[in-house]
């Protein structure tokens, strides 16, 4: 690796350019004023020559080597909230129905013995309870968690407008990942995005929600970058800050349906927001990698038992496969989706690196979502 594999680029910021090796799909922060010195040999290319080979066969392997390890069971069709960006249909979120208990528990075993077959010793598959609103069905949701524990890694995606005190002492007594949606640092900016079906707020709910996972390790907040709140994202990441948030994560809009598409920032915007307003680290944000890691990493278990390649796609028949009960039924092997094919030669969405508002740190080469873990003595750290 030679040092012109670190290319510049201007990222629109007073301070900051960007050196990036497209290859790896890494990229650092460098001042300005220091960009020859650094292109001219020093620390930064010693480490990233003895870490390109790994970011390499990384992504080789992120792209092309994937087996199933994570499942996104959507325990319910409802939702609460009516939120402008949701890939899921509005009625179903309105009057769809609930999976019940015995059929998830049901769903969970057949998984538990295909991941059996695939997974390495000793690792354990993930299972994400996911939306619309899985805590509207709280009660089977909670009865896999207590029967699986030792099966699965469990983690909860939700809205926080339902995570009372005792659904967060559950959780957190059995390690459960939790993850909430915040698409404001107030509550007009939340709420031109995120809202219930009769127009009321949801910030401060959200916020009390914070309050009480505050110390806890394993929660994190997502913001979804719309054009409501993209000049907004360093007031957000200080209010997280305060809030001593472990883990933020910064979303892009995912355009399935029209309402999505109306709130989408541009793409030059959101990359300058992602780049220059903040200091982001990497996340695999399976659903950006080339080839899709839809039906590669993960796939998604409808509430009514149908599968599909990612959530984001439920509601749309030409993505739903078998039901998870048939196409487990027997045998272990696993037919994944064969619409992924689509996206075999498909090229890296974007690259990723990490600063901690002093220097430099390599990461592993990953695109996608931004996202922060900021640290509790006045700086923010990757």
């Amino acid at each position: 690796m030679t040092a012109a594999a670190l290319t510049p680029m201007d990222i629109g910021h007073a301070r900051y350019v960007a050196l990036i090796d497209p290859g790896t799909a890494f990229w650092v922060l460098v001042d300005k004023t220091r960009v020859s010195d650094t292109l001219a040999g020093g620390p930064l290319l010693d480490a990233y020559r003895e870490k390109a080979g790994d970011f390499s066969r990384e992504l080789h392997a992120l792209r092309f080597e994937l087996q199933p390890a994570a499942v996104d069971v959507n325990p319910t069709e409802r939702c609460n909230l009516d939120c402008t960006y949701c890939y899921l249909p509005g009625k179903m979120r309105r009057d769809g129905s609930h999976m019940p208990e015995d059929k998830l528990l049901a769903a969970l075993d057949k998984l538990r013995r295909y991941f059996a077959t695939v997974m390495p010793e000793g690792r354990r598959p993930r299972i994400i309870f996911h939306g619309s609103e899985p805590l509207l069905n709280r009660h089977a949701v909670f009865a896999a968690i207590e029967a699986f524990g030792d099966d699965f890694v469990f983690g909860l995606q939700t809205s926080g407008t339902l995570l009372n005190r005792s659904a967060i002492d559950f959780l957190t007594a059995r390690e459960v990942s939790v993850g909430l949606s915040l698409d404001g640092p107030e509550a007009a900016i939340t709420d031109s995005t995120r809202r219930t079906w009769s127009g009321r707020s949801v910030h401060e709910r959200v916020l009390a929600a914070m309050d009480n996972l505050r110390g806890y390790d394993a929660w994190s907040v997502i913001t979804t970058c719309t054009t409501e709140n993209l000049t907004h994202l360093t007031r957000m990441a200080e209010l997280f800050h305060a809030r001593e948030v472990p883990t933020c994560m910064l979303n892009t809009v995912r355009c399935t349906l029209p309402g999505a598409r109306g709130v989408k920032p541009a793409d030059p915007d959101m990359a300058r927001a992602f780049i220059a307003i903040l200091a982001p680290s990497a996340r695999r944000l399976m659903c950006d990698i080339s080839p899709c890691g839809g039906g590669r990493a993960f796939f998604a278990l409808a509430a009514d038992g149908d599968l599909y390649p990612y959530s984001e796609f439920i509601g749309l028949p030409r993505l739903r496969h078998p039901p998870l009960l048939r196409l487990l039924r027997g045998a272990g092997a696993l037919r994944l989706p064969p619409d992924r094919r689509r996206y075999r030669r498909r090229l890296p969405v974007g690259q990723l690196g990490r600063w901690n508002g002093h220097g430099f740190q390599l990461c592993a080469p990953l695109t996608g979502t931004a996202w922060m873990r900021p640290s509790h003595n006045g700086k923010e750290t990757s």
